[in-house]
């Protein structure tokens, strides 16, 4: 009996580890996901220092984007050597640049909302279960426009998302 009663227990306790392991990389993703949205959210900020009455948009980096054809559209932001930056994040959330060991994507939405502001939405999306892979067809990490604006609304059952939306200012000077 006794045998019996540690049996069934020892079985509970080893469900529950995998239910905890589970959990945390749960967690851990979100925490992740969080963060590198946060630090694109900062680069938008430092981007946006270059953004002058006399330099206008077109001096910065990322923000361009508010003034192109594209603008308010989903975009995949272009690696910048320059600031070490790429839209790609492995899965601890360090950029990498070869894109072999993606954990995590974003992209960008830049709306010019007045003459000195910029509305600036980061969307960072990562696989549901870490076996990677294509999002239908297309690379976790690619810049097929259609895609990206429909991405969001989409393959849910398969990808997570992580939203942060805030505004950026002209710089002053």
């Amino acid at each position: 009996m006794a045998l019996a009663i540690f049996t069934i227990s020892a079985a509970g306790v080893v469900s529950m580890q995998k239910a905890t392991l589970v959990g945390n990389m749960k967690a851990r993703n979100l925490a992740t996901a969080s963060h590198i949205s946060q630090a694109w959210m900062s680069r938008l900020r430092v981007d946006a220092q270059q953004w002058t009455v006399a330099n206008g948009l077109g001096e910065t980096t990322w923000l361009t984007g508010a003034n192109d054809a594209n603008a308010g559209l989903w975009f995949r932001p272009d690696i910048s050597a320059m600031m070490a930056t790429s839209p790609e994040a492995d899965i601890r959330g360090v950029d990498v640049f070869d894109g072999q060991r993606v954990g995590f994507c974003t992209n960008l939405r830049l709306t010019r909302v007045d003459t000195d502001m910029v509305r600036a939405e980061v969307r960072v999306m990562w696989p549901r279960s870490h076996g990677g892979g294509t999002l239908a067809g297309q690379p976790l990490c690619g810049t097929n426009q259609a895609f990206l604006q429909q991405v969001g609304g989409l393959h849910q059952d398969r990808y997570r998302f992580v939203y942060t939306t805030s505004t950026v200012f002209r710089n002053g000077g």
